[in-house]
């Protein structure tokens, strides 16, 4: 049987607040970084300011197919003398299908995109090869929830060595609060990868994942102050 819901029960709503936090946060810091290329014009600060905007669409598209899972409503029908009882879904499950393919492509596209810049992987066919891979992730990956997590991870990973050699060079307070960001967000994947055992995890992912973009939001802040 396939299984779209990995939160529990008690946490249904209270994890679309954290995703609409972290859509508020994410845009801060696309909005952050867009300022910064005004200022600096620096591809780096560009790239980010549409990576951030990237991932804020896909918590969008996780908020709308998670609605669709947990607020389902239910209509009572009267036939005559037998009452009918059902629970009708908001939204279709080709509609669901769709938002959860959006989420999770936009995401993988958003690791790939922090990897590229990090590692200044701009050859075009290379990008155009991977963004494919991709795209095909995401499509099975609604088949695969550990597959697409275990893949971010893989990503996450090389963004988040770069970013620790990358304070251990500086030793600045923002390199800090970015490569703690990142690492964040690469842990975040890791507990969600293991949702599937214990169901209480997914809490800890989801605070996991809106600490790592706090984080990278006082980074941005503290460029911006100076």
């Amino acid at each position: 049987m396939l299984r779209l819901i990995f939160s529990p029960k008690w946490f249904y709503g209270i994890d679309i607040a954290f995703e609409v936090v972290s859509i508020i946060v994410a845009l801060l810091i696309s909005f952050y970084s867009y300022k910064l290329y005004k200022v600096s014009r620096k591809k780096e600060h560009k790239y980010f300011f549409i990576f951030f905007l990237m991932i804020a669409a896909s918590f969008v598209f996780k908020i709308m197919t998670n609605f669709d899972l947990y607020f389902e409503v239910l209509k009572t029908m009267h036939i005559g003398s037998i009452h009918i009882q059902y629970i009708q879904k908001t939204i279709s499950s080709v509609y669901r299908f769709g938002g959860l393919f959006m989420y999770r492509l936009l995401t993988a596209l958003f690791a790939y995109g922090l990897y590229m810049l990090a590692y200044k992987k701009r050859d075009r066919k290379d990008i155009f090869i991977f963004v494919y891979f991709i795209t095909i992730l995401a499509f099975m990956s609604y088949y695969g929830y550990f597959l697409f997590h275990l893949t971010l991870i893989i990503i996450m990973m090389f963004v988040s060595a770069y970013y620790w050699k990358n304070w251990h060079r500086h030793r600045s307070l923002n390199s800090k609060f970015v490569s703690s960001g990142f690492i964040l967000l690469t842990a975040s994947h890791i507990v969600f990868a293991l949702v599937q055992l214990e169901l209480t995890l997914y809490v800890v992912a989801e605070s996991l994942q809106l600490g790592g973009f706090i984080l990278l939001l006082l980074a941005f802040l503290s460029v911006i102050r100076r």
